[in-house]
């Protein structure tokens, strides 16, 4: 069943625009073995390559961190509502300061923290993060809080 669901609810998210714009609620992606501690962050499927919300709200289910990321995270003061830490940890969703636009209001982003290097405000963070620069998902980024434009976390 669930092999007829996703391409189908894939498809159908295909559909949405913004990176940010939460018009259909995600389903649950499937269970892993896989913590935010352990995971091989390379097995962390694309779901939603065309919004960032919805692909770190199933990247840390997939990953099984909760609590689950809230919704209402269409516009930048959603996203800015939900910090609650200034400091990463894997699994930690990081919203961050982009200038980008939707129906006249700012968005910004958010992103999946999957590595840290060194510590401070120098450590330097790995995201895995969607629609960002394109509609596809991706783990190559990094670079600092401040290169990132990260304003915060959500663990």
């Amino acid at each position: 069943m669930k092999k007829i669901i996703l391409p189908a609810l894939a498809a159908l998210l295909l559909l949405t625009t913004a990176c940010e714009q939460e018009k259909v609620a995600p389903t649950q992606a499937p269970e892993a073995s896989a913590t935010a501690q352990d995971a091989s962050v390379s097995t962390i499927p694309c779901y939603y390559p065309d919004n960032c919300v919805l692909q770190a709200r199933a990247a840390r289910t997939y990953l099984g961190v909760t609590p689950a990321l809230p919704y209402g995270l269409t516009y930048w003061t959603g996203k800015q509502a939900i910090i609650n830490t200034q400091r990463p940890r894997i699994g930690s969703v990081a919203i961050c300061a982009e200038n980008n636009y939707y129906q006249g209001q700012r968005v910004g982003h958010v992103a999946l923290v999957i590595g840290i290097t060194g510590t401070g405000s120098s450590a330097i963070i790995r995201l895995h993060e969607a629609n960002y620069g394109g509609q596809y998902c991706r783990k190559d980024r990094s670079g600092t809080a401040a290169q990132l434009k990260i304003a915060g976390y959500f663990y």
